[in-house]
């Protein structure tokens, strides 16, 4: 395990290649394909109705409300907000990715159809790689050598995403796929930091929750978690960066925001007339980013753990 965390720290794990560009469109586990685009047609469709409605929502609130002192914020001000947009681009391009993975596996099945019994031409290749490096640890090397099975005109190579170590010889992962990729880092940290910020500092229990509050500040991170459990897309931790990234742009968006008219848009977490404190608060969601990047990689090396348990068993 040591020489995995170890591994994640090379220069090579912050770019964007996979040894499998497959996975991103691939269930973690041996569903059917039709399965798999029906739970991503799901996902795409309802994160779709929750960002319309919660949108439709605040802006049917702010027009109705009272004449306050508190100052009125356009709906995409809100992190909560952007994070949700996020998440909801992120199911319809994984939908995406799935639906085109499916439509190559169909053309590469007809061309070149692999028997249940024997080995891929992909999986030869892969074993022969395997021979060539004695020195690969030993989870490595089941994760390799279970390419060899097949499963509904997968590859078990195509269930299964490979360990960092493969990516020596990775083929280029289309950009699409890298797009869905960076979207997946960036929703699966904010989600949970919107998440821990809402139910944490702002939500009155006294004011109860609403369809679209539940969805926005709730079920966002139950459905990244799932998603998380369920895709065979690989974590980096490295992949961190393009969370923090996303956090500055919002910050720097905050402070322009504020500076306009002072208006705070979240008191107690983000507010530029207390600079100290905000930019503390700041750097304790930068060291939250990274423990849960690092959670959706211990994550991602027990499903990997758990794959290789039950169906290694059919071998």
């Amino acid at each position: 395990m040591c020489t995995v965390i170890r591994n994640e720290f090379r220069l090579c794990n912050f770019g964007l290649n996979f040894h499998h560009p497959e996975y991103f469109g691939t269930s973690q586990w041996r569903w059917p394909r039709p399965v798999y685009l029906i739970y991503r047609l799901v996902m795409a469709g309802y994160t779709l109705f929750a960002l319309i409605y919660a949108l439709a929502r605040a802006e049917a609130d702010s027009s109705s409300s009272e004449p306050s002192t508190e100052p009125v914020f356009n709906v995409m001000a809100y992190l909560t907000n952007w994070s949700y947009l996020v998440l909801t681009f992120h199911f319809f391009i994984a939908f995406v990715v799935a639906v085109v993975c499916y439509i190559h596996e169909r053309k590469s099945t007809k061309t070149y159809p692999v028997a249940e019994s024997a080995p891929s031409k992909q999986a030869s290749e892969t074993a022969a790689y395997d021979k060539r490096n004695n020195g690969m640890e030993s989870h490595e090397k089941s994760t390799v050598e279970s390419d060899i099975e097949t499963n509904r005109g997968l590859t078990k190579s195509e269930s299964k995403p490979p360990d960092a170590s493969e990516t020596q010889d990775s083929k280029l992962t289309p950009w699409y796929s890298k797009i869905s990729w960076i979207l997946a880092n960036i929703t699966s940290d904010s989600a949970i930091i919107v998440t821990s910020i809402y139910f944490g500092a702002l939500y009155k229990p006294s004011s109860g929750i609403t369809l679209s509050n539940l969805n926005v500040h709730g079920l966002n991170s139950v459905f990244i978690i799932i998603d998380n459990v369920v895709s065979a897309r690989p974590v980096r931790i490295l992949h961190v960066f393009h969370t923090w990234i996303y956090a500055a742009v919002y910050l720097i968006f905050s402070l322009i925001y504020w500076a306009t008219d002072r208006a705070v848009i979240y008191k107690y977490v983000l507010d530029w007339s207390t600079p100290g404190s905000t930019v503390g608060i700041m750097l304790g969601v930068v060291v939250l980013a990274f423990i849960l990047q690092v959670g959706y990689f211990g994550l991602y090396q027990l499903r990997l753990f758990i794959y290789t348990k039950i169906y290694d068993r059919d071998n």
